[in-house]
């Protein structure tokens, strides 16, 4: 059994040492986590600079690809035809009909 100690390491971000606590390390190598480079403050710094670039990039992927109102009506117009196609399709006995299940309590 591995007996952990609270470390104290530096942070890369501000050069602040920070205490890595036991069960920190516990956790971490539970987790198969590399300890720690940056001090909490830092981390959450980091980790709200990665979603805001994550969060941009989605912005931007949606305005490169941006679908016109018309295109979705279309769709949505195709997929109300098709329904009615396979109603029709149905009553004239050419396409099975779907079984509805029922579930038993």
């Amino acid at each position: 059994m591995i007996v952990f100690k609270d470390k104290t390491l530096e942070c890369c971000g501000c050069k602040k040492p920070f205490v890595f606590t036991a069960g920190e390390q516990e956790f971490y190598l539970a987790k198969a986590f590399v300890a720690p480079r940056r001090c909490p403050d830092c981390r959450k710094i980091h980790k709200k600079g990665i979603r805001k670039r994550r969060r941009d990039l989605v912005r931007t992927l949606r305005v490169e690809d941006h679908v016109k109102v018309e295109d979705v009506k279309g769709l949505a117009q195709e997929k109300k035809e098709q329904g009615k196609y396979h109603e029709e399709q149905e009553k004239k006995g050419e396409a099975p009909k779907q079984k509805k299940t029922v579930k038993k309590k």
